[in-house]
């Protein structure tokens, strides 16, 4: 029999300190936070600096809701491709690892004290979390009627966060809200300089803060009234494996005793000696890889993660037993288990979620065709074939040509044959059935809008590697690439005569470029006119860090 272990104060279990005023400001009242990374090697980035991480997108990185619009008409004629919008939604979105975007689950532990310190992470045997996923049962209620109610409150949550955003920002608002705002400072100033209202803008905001705040009760306690008539009910569920070594969803309690589902490891965020200050010193911070894939299903060949369910993640950590033994491997004992709060609840992408798939570019260069058939001429038969197709027997198609042109007409299954193909024969073939079967598939099915993911542009107009070739050769001489050194130099020297109003100038200002600065300058200046066109703009990656506090 074991005795109950000793208890050296509550422990809570939150999100790390640098995520407390995102959650409201109160440490007590926090969950597990999410932090967002672009690189695979996103654990090296965290432990580098853990505050510094990926941006959370109020846009892209929450999951968007299909919404019909009234079709525009011009002439009789539709003006848009469209005839619905997307619109985003409250509830996180995590892109998957082929988007190229990967996250952490970071959590704290503190023992509920006066000053809410921070716990020891030696008396912790065991460290984790669960994925979990939430579902509704709306029992004989309508689905509709769940549907109408449940977007008056996403709209009256979307109008509030809003007003919210406005104010974080700055923004201006409109007249009338602006001029009553700007009335109840003026008092509030006059009656109490250091009156408290001043202190939380959003006090300041009057009736239409207190208007959108009592709309989205109004439409939660509606949704709520329903959902007791109707029967509507929230399970919990979690991934168990059985001993049949199958998993599947399964109800759970929200804080069990015992562990009974399939968990994931949180490791402790060690201090980092080359960097100071560091901000795990001295802290009992844990973190973990979010998965947004797995290969498991359940016994009907369901996936365990799909872009459907809504999850959410609950980190835990086990006190240690002082009358058990230390073991450096997995877990030692049977003590209390500490439950963090759930984390925000969040869907996962789509595989070709546009967002995600933009993540990733890929290039695939097609063959040049010329060089192609110089190429084939030159060669033995069979020789560039490198792609082997067996076709048992009974297995290889043969073609009976019709009298109409050689055309095809009809097929037969044949016996063995073995065929050697080459590989940009097979893609040029590939691209040629795509565009001929692109027009027609966007016709046949009215997918006028999905042109738009198609876009074709000339190459830059630059000399090819065979053309550098022979420019570096004729200039191989010291004699002509002095002369060709001297003719940039004096093209450059020129502009910037031109540009600083002196020669001397001009001369300082070149010897303060090496040879390496001073070559994009030269490229530039030589380039033809169509090449030099501006760009496109390319989206900076938004990093967010918070200070570490002194």
């Amino acid at each position: 029999m074991t005795e109950p272990v000793p208890r050296t104060g509550d422990w809570r279990l939150v999100a790390p300190w640098w995520r407390w005023q995102a959650q409201g400001g109160d440490p007590r009242s926090t969950y597990p936070a999410f932090q967002k990374y672009d690189s695979s090697s996103f654990v090296t980035d965290f432990l580098a600096n853990p505050q510094r991480c990926l941006r959370i997108d109020d846009t892209d990185d929450r999951v968007q809701k299909l919404v019909a619009k009234p079709a525009a008409m011009f002439g009789g004629r539709l003006r848009a491709l469209s005839d619905s919008v997307l619109e985003p939604t409250s509830t996180l979105k995590l892109f998957l690892p082929n988007h190229k975007r990967f996250y952490l689950v970071v959590c704290e532990l503190h023992c509920e004290r006066a000053g809410f310190p921070n716990a020891d992470r030696t008396e912790a045997c065991q460290a984790g979390f669960v994925v979990r996923r939430r579902r509704y049962d709306v029992g004989s209620g309508a689905l509709g009627e769940a549907r109408t109610l449940i977007g008056r409150v996403e709209r009256a949550a979307t109008a509030l966060d809003e007003l919210n955003a406005s104010i974080a920002v700055g923004d201006e608002l409109d007249a009338e809200l602006h001029a009553e705002v700007f009335a109840q400072a003026s008092t509030a100033v006059a009656t109490a300089p250091a009156s408290s209202l001043l202190a939380d803008p959003l006090t300041l905001l009057g009736a239409p803060y207190a208007e959108a705040q009592s709309e989205l009760a109004a439409a939660r306690g509606e949704l709520a009234l329903w959902a007791r008539a109707a029967g509507a009910t929230g399970i919990l569920e979690g991934w168990v494996v059985g001993a049949d070594k199958i998993g599947r969803w399964q109800q759970v309690k929200e804080r069990p005793g015992r562990l009974v589902e399939s968990t994931y490891p949180l490791h402790a965020l060690a201090p980092n000696p080359a960097v100071v200050p560091y901000v795990g010193a001295n802290r009992a911070i844990w973190f973990g890889v979010v998965p947004t894939s797995s290969s498991d299903h359940d016994a009907k060949s369901a996936p365990r993660f799909d872009d459907t369910s809504l999850y959410e993640i609950r980190c835990f950590v086990r006190r240690h037993n002082t009358c058990c033994p230390r073991n450096p491997v997995g877990q030692d004992c049977h003590g209390d288990l500490t439950w963090s709060a759930p984390s925000e609840r969040y869907q996962l992408a789509s595989h070709f979620d546009l967002t995600g798939t933009a993540n990733q570019p890929i290039t695939i260069q097609l063959p040049d065709i010329p060089k192609l058939k110089a190429q084939a001429g030159s060669l033995p038969i069979g020789k560039g074939a490198a792609v082997k197709m067996v076709s048992p027997a009974g297995s290889s198609m043969k073609m009976d040509p019709s009298t109409g042109g050689g055309v095809p007409s009809s097929g037969k299954l044949g016996g063995a044959q073995i065929c050697s193909l080459s590989i940009p024969l097979i893609t040029i073939v590939a691209t040629f059935v795509l565009n001929i079967f692109l027009p027609i598939v966007v016709f046949i099915f009215q997918l006028w809008a999905l042109l738009r993911l198609k876009f074709c542009i000339p190459p830059s107009v630059s000399l090819s590697a065979g053309e550098m070739a022979a420019l570096d050769f004729s200039l191989h001489s010291a004699d002509d690439m002095d002369a060709a050194g001297s003719a940039a130099g004096a093209a450059v020297e020129v502009a910037l005569t031109a540009t600083l109003g002196s020669a001397t100038a001009a001369g300082n200002a070149l010897e303060a470029y090496t040879p390496s600065a001073l070559a994009p300058t030269v490229t530039a200046s030589v380039r033809p006119k169509a090449a030099a066109k501006t760009s496109a703009s390319i989206s900076i990656v938004e990093y967010e860090e918070e200070l570490t506090p002194v």
